[in-house]
């Protein structure tokens, strides 16, 4: 969000948030990850070891593949569909294809 008002100002945003949010959530995840690195540091490594096995699952079965497409037919578009009509979360200019 910072780097694109500095970036590309002219771009319309239909929600207005002062700079000062985003900047005390940044500071709160940068703490929320500092501090239980020097609080307990076993657990920390523990835990990034866990998440750094991941990472060959991801490299073999998703990065690989150029574009993940889901048939139009499938329970995730109707189930997504009938969430965004239920929800109101598309705007009524926009089409459901």
């Amino acid at each position: 969000m910072m780097v694109l008002r500095v970036k590309q100002p002219h771009l319309h945003r239909p929600i207005k948030v002062s700079l000062i949010c985003p900047i005390v959530f940044l500071v709160c995840c940068i703490f929320l990850t500092v501090v239980p690195m020097f609080a307990e540091p076993f657990e920390t490594r523990m835990v990034l070891l866990v998440m750094l096995a991941g990472l060959p699952v991801y490299l073999v079965f998703f990065y690989k593949s150029k574009r993940f497409s889901v048939p139009k037919d499938s329970l995730t578009v109707k189930m997504t569909k009938f969430l965004q009509r239920t929800l109101e979360v598309v705007t009524l200019d926009e089409k459901f294809s």
